[in-house]
């Protein structure tokens, strides 16, 4: 029976591309929003969730510099606003104050059939199927 050494806690952080950002989800269903804080965390995110896109627009209008998120995931469908809209919104808060440009990404993800990740700027859209690394994927090359 051959023994791995197990990496130390400090390792493991350096390990994750992901380690050290700071992330701000939007999802209305509790059950989404919890796997999806779950994979984050795991991947050492600094993690901000909200249940509707107007307490995250607050949350991101009266954040310090420092609690400025690097991304936003939000949700699509939402009974409160569209995730594109909402996204729309955040990129007109940048715009006024001048404020840099945050990764931004609407998902909607169907657990029975797939799903979507696609850009509100009209980028690339790739059909995929949910699985534990597909979050952290789309975010992994920053």
């Amino acid at each position: 029976m051959l023994c791995e050494p197990v990496p130390a806690q400090s390792e493991l952080d350096a390990g994750s591309p992901l380690a050290g950002k700071r992330i701000v989800i939007v999802e209305d269903d509790d059950d989404g929003r919890e796997v999806l804080g779950l994979i984050l965390r795991e991947a050492r995110v600094e993690l901000q969730s909200f249940d509707c896109a107007s307490d995250a627009y607050n949350y991101l209008v009266h954040a310090s510099v420092s609690e400025q998120p690097d991304a936003l995931i939000s949700d699509i469908a939402m009974p409160d606003e569209d995730g594109y809209a909402f996204i729309r919104r955040v990129r007109d808060l940048e715009g006024h104050e001048h404020r840099p440009h945050l990764m931004a990404l609407a998902l909607d993800l169907v657990l029975a059939g797939g799903g979507s990740c696609a850009s509100p700027e009209g980028g690339p859209s790739t059909s995929t199927s949910p699985s534990p690394s597909t979050p952290t994927g789309c975010c992994a090359p920053w």
